[in-house]
């Protein structure tokens, strides 16, 4: 019975140092993906037709917050994904108003917040996941044997 409880209690404190660990990788991991997308070519008025005058193109590219300094657009980036989507999130859940309406990230061609587009695609993308996995064992048992 011991050794049952010195072993639950060594994989809790695995998954303890486990889920330690993962912050410093998300706190890491967040900029080098954000820069990777400042620094890749066109941002969302892009595709914004050519017929829109330049003046209103650029009011449209402030409206968006694209014209702020990349530092301040990480940090509210950061604050919106880190905090306003989780109060978002509980707000559906459980039927309160936490969130209070703060401002979403918005997917740009669809002018919807970005979260309600991944919720809306998860079933289909763990259907595909759950065939991959299916097909993968399917194949490589045979190999396997």
């Amino acid at each position: 019975m011991k050794r049952l409880i010195r072993k639950a209690a060594a994989h809790a404190a695995f998954t303890i140092r486990r889920l330690v660990l993962a912050i410093p990788t998300l706190l890491l991991i967040s900029p080098a993906i954000f820069l990777l997308l400042e620094l890749a070519p066109g941002d969302p008025m892009a595709q914004v037709p050519l017929t829109v005058p330049p003046d209103v193109r650029e009011k449209m590219r402030l409206a968006l917050g694209l014209g702020g300094p990349t530092h301040i657009r990480f940090l509210k980036w950061t604050w919106q994904f880190f905090v306003i989507e989780p109060l978002v999130f509980a707000d559906w859940l459980f039927g309160s108003d936490l969130a209070g309406g703060q401002q979403r990230v918005l997917r740009w061609p669809f002018r919807s917040p970005v979260m309600d587009v991944v919720v809306q695609r998860m079933p289909q993308t763990l259907w595909v996941v759950a065939m991959s996995y299916v097909v993968g064992v399917l194949i490589a048992l045979p190999i396997g044997i």
